[in-house]
């Protein structure tokens, strides 16, 4: 992956559960169950964009 941030790379790495855990730090709410690792990782990666 070209020059990319490594926090990019881990979300892109990252389980469904690494992504809920993550989530809960981010927006201190529990992920719902019926969301799925695609919507989570780019949900991830804007808020990380957004800082």
């Amino acid at each position: 992956m070209p020059n990319l941030p490594l926090e990019f790379i881990d979300i892109a790495r990252s389980d469904k559960e690494q992504c809920a855990a993550e989530w809960l730090k981010l927006t201190g709410t529990v992920a719902g169950r019926h969301l799925s690792v695609t919507f989570l990782r780019k949900a991830l990666a804007f808020e990380c964009q957004c800082k």
